[in-house]
C-alpha cells in the first residue's frame, strides 16, 4: 500500500542561504547570455507597426497614446502593457535599439529567477528548482521570445505569469481574501501582456495537485511532497475557487476576438488541413526541444499532413499521456509538466494559416516548455536520489548525473549565442530561414523587403519574384514588385503587378495607394485622385496615403483640401518629407 510521506522540514540553514545567490547567479547568467543582442537594431518584421512606425508609442506617454494603448483599435490584439512598456523605454532611451533589447533580456533574466524561487517555494528543493530555472535561462528556442523587440509581449507576460505563481503558492499556504485578490491581479497584469496565458487558471489546478498537494486526485504521492499548502480539497471546490480567474481568461479571448485581425479573417482552405497541422505541431515542438537545430523565425505552412503523421502525433500525445497517468503517484512532476506543455500549447496551435502563413514558431514554446523543464529536472532529481539507495556499480554512475547536466546546459548555451548572431540583421536572419526551410515565401518576401531598404533593388527584385513563384497569391510581394518597378518608371510591368494584387482585394489601402501612383504617372490625374481617396478610406492610418491625396488635391488646384490632407499626413509621422514639402506648395508653412 502507497502511503503519502510527511510533509519534509524546512530547508537546513545552507541550503537556505543558497537560495538567494543561486537566484542571483542565474539572473546573471540568463542576462549574460543575451548580452550581444544589445548590439543588435530594429528588424522589419513587426518592429515598426510596434515601435519604429507607431506614432503613438514614440511619442512616449501622452494622454492620447495611454487611451489608445487601452482602446480595442489596437492592433493586433489588445495587449495595453506592451505599450505602456515600450512608451516607457522611448521616454529612457528614445530610439536606441540597444535600450529595448536591454529590457527584454532584463524581463527574461527575471523571469528565469522568479521561476527559480516559485519551484523552490513550492517544493522545497533547491537544485531541480535551479536546473528547470537554467533550461529557461539557456534553453536556444527562446531566442525568438528574447532577441526580438515585438516579443515583449512574450517576456512581459511570462514575467507576470512568474508573479502569479509566486503570490499563489502565498496564497495556498494560507488562503485570504486580499492574497488571492493579488493573484488575480498579476494574472490580469499578465493577460494584459498577452493572452496567451488564458490557460494559467488550469496550470494552478495542476499545481494544486503536485507540489502543493491541495488535493490529491489520482492518489497519495511519493516524490517531492514538499510541504503541503493545507488540508486536501475537493476538486470542486478548486474548480471553484479558478472561476474567477477563469473569467478573466474569458473577457481575455473575448477582447482578443474583437481585435486580433486574424480572428476575424475569413477561412479558405479545408479545415481539416488545419486540425492535422495542429496535430503534428506538437511533436515538432517537442523535437525542437529535444534537438534544438535548424530554428527560423518562419516554418512555412504545410501544403499537406500525410495522414500517417496526424495519425503518429495522435499516438504519441496518447501514449505520453498513458504513461504520466499511470506514474501519476510516483511521478507527479511528470503527469503535471505533460499536462502543462499540451493546456498551454493549445491556444497558439495554428489551424489556420492567415497572416504570416506559419505552421509553427519558436516563440510560442516561451511558456509551454516550462512544465517540461519542471518534469524533466524533477526527474533528475528522483534518478539522483535512486542512484543514492542503488548498487555500488549503479552508485558511482550517480557522480557524473552533475556533470552532464553541466554539459547539457553547456551545449545549450553555445547554441543559443550561435542562434542569436542571426538576428543581427534582417538580412542574416531571413537567409537563415531560407537556408533551414523549403519553399519559404514569407522568408523570400521579408529578405526582399530587407534588400530594398538597404537599397539593393535588383536583389530585392528577386525575392519578390521567389516569392510569386511559390505563392503567386502572396499580395505584399506583388505590391512591392510594383513600387520597385513604379519608382523606375517602368509602368507595364508595374501595371502587371498591380492588376494581380487588386484581383486579390480591390479595397486594399496600399494596393489602391500604387494604383494612384500608377495612374499619376500615366498623366490621369483624375483616376489617380480617385484611388487615393479609396485608400485613405481603406488605410486612414498611413502618412504616404494621406500625403499622396493631399498631392491629388494639389493637381486639381484645391490647396485648402490639399494642405488639410498634408497636415494629417504630419500628424501621423512628423518627420514625412513629402507631406512637409507638399505643405509649401500648398502655400503653408508645417
Amino acid at each position: 500500500m502507497v502511503t503519502r510521506p510527511k510533509a519534509s522540514s524546512p530547508a537546513p540553514p545552507s541550503v537556505a542561504h543558497r537560495a538567494l545567490p543561486l537566484g542571483a547567479i542565474l539572473f546573471l547568467v540568463a542576462a549574460g547570455v543575451y548580452l550581444p543582442s544589445l548590439f543588435h537594431g530594429f528588424i522589419t518584421l513587426d518592429d515598426p507597426l510596434y515601435l519604429t512606425q507607431n506614432r503613438m508609442v514614440l511619442a512616449g506617454f501622452t494622454r492620447e497614446g495611454l487611451t489608445w494603448a487601452f482602446s480595442l483599435k489596437t492592433q493586433p490584439y489588445w495587449h495595453p502593457l506592451v505599450w505602456l512598456s515600450l512608451m516607457l523605454d522611448v521616454t529612457l532611451y528614445g530610439l536606441k535599439a540597444w535600450g529595448f533589447h536591454l529590457t527584454n533580456v532584463l524581463l527574461h533574466a527575471g523571469s528565469v529567477a522568479l521561476f527559480y524561487r516559485f519551484l523552490r517555494r513550492a517544493t522545497g528543493e533547491t537544485w531541480a528548482a535551479a536546473l528547470a530555472a537554467a533550461l529557461l535561462a539557456l534553453h536556444p528556442v527562446h531566442v525568438e521570445s528574447v532577441a526580438w523587440v515585438t516579443e515583449r509581449k512574450d517576456v512581459l507576460s511570462e514575467f507576470m505569469a512568474m508573479l502569479t505563481f509566486l503570490a499563489y503558492v502565498r496564497y495556498a499556504r494560507a488562503p485570504s481574501f486580499f492574497r488571492y485578490l493579488g493573484v488575480a491581479i498579476l494574472f490580469s497584469l499578465g493577460l494584459m501582456s498577452k493572452p496567451m496565458l488564458v490557460t494559467l487558471p488550469l496550470v494552478l489546478l495542476l499545481l494544486d495537485y503536485w507540489p502543493l498537494g491541495r488535493s490529491p486526485w489520482l492518489g497519495p504521492m511519493l516524490p517531492f511532497p514538499a510541504r503541503p499548502a493545507r488540508p486536501a480539497l475537493a476538486p470542486g471546490r478548486l474548480v471553484l475557487e479558478k472561476l474567477p480567474l477563469l473569467a478573466l481568461s474569458a473577457a481575455s479571448v473575448g477582447l482578443t476576438l474583437l481585435t486580433h485581425e486574424a480572428a476575424r479573417s475569413k477561412v479558405a482552405f479545408p479545415l481539416s488541413l488545419g486540425l492535422a497541422n495542429a496535430l503534428v505541431s506538437y511533436p515538432a515542438y517537442l523535437f525542437k526541444l529535444i534537438w534544438p537545430v535548424d530554428m527560423a523565425i518562419f516554418y512555412p505552412f504545410p501544403e499537406s499532413v500525410a495522414w500517417w503523421k496526424a495519425a503518429g502525433a495522435v499516438l504519441l500525445l496518447a501514449a505520453g499521456l498513458a504513461l504520466a497517468l499511470r506514474q501519476a503517484r510516483v511521478r507527479p512532476h511528470f503527469l503535471v509538466g505533460w499536462l502543462w506543455f499540451l493546456g498551454t500549447m493549445a491556444p497558439v496551435l495554428k489551424l489556420y494559416p492567415h497572416g504570416l502563413w506559419y505552421s509553427i514558431a519558436d516563440r510560442f514554446l516561451y511558456f509551454p516548455a516550462l512544465g517540461l523543464y519542471l518534469a524533466l529536472a524533477f526527474e533528475a532529481r528522483g534518478l539522483w536520489r535512486g542512484l543514492e539507495a542503488a548498487r555500488p556499480a549503479l552508485a558511482a554512475v550517480r557522480k557524473f548525473l552533475p556533470a552532464l547536466c553541466g554539459l547539457v546546459l553547456a551545449a545549450l548555451a553555445a547554441t543559443t549565442l550561435h542562434q542569436l548572431s542571426f538576428w543581427k540583421s534582417d538580412v542574416d536572419l531571413y537567409r537563415r530561414a531560407l537556408a533551414v526551410t523549403e519553399r519559404n515565401f514569407m522568408a523570400h518576401n521579408n529578405l526582399g523587403d530587407a534588400y530594398e531598404v538597404l537599397g539593393r533593388e535588383d536583389e530585392a527584385l528577386e525575392q519578390y519574384q521567389r516569392t510569386l513563384e511559390i505563392n503567386p497569391a502572396h499580395q505584399n510581394a506583388l505590391l512591392n514588385a510594383c513600387k520597385i518597378y513604379l519608382k523606375r518608371d517602368r509602368l507595364v510591368p508595374a501595371a502587371g503587378y498591380l492588376e494581380r494584387a487588386l484581383d486579390l482585394d480591390p479595397n486594399f489601402g496600399p494596393a489602391q495607394n500604387s494604383l494612384g501612383i500608377l495612374r499619376f504617372k500615366q498623366g490621369r490625374a483624375a483616376e489617380a485622385l480617385q484611388a487615393w481617396t479609396k485608400a485613405a478610406q481603406a488605410s486612414p492610418d498611413m502618412a504616404e496615403i494621406q500625403s499622396n491625396l493631399g498631392l491629388g488635391f494639389l493637381t486639381q488646384g484645391d490647396k485648402a483640401r490639399a494642405a488639410a490632407q498634408f497636415r494629417k499626413a504630419l500628424a501621423l509621422d512628423p518627420g514625412y518629407r513629402a507631406a512637409a514639402e507638399g505643405l509649401r506648395l500648398a502655400g503653408q508653412t508645417p
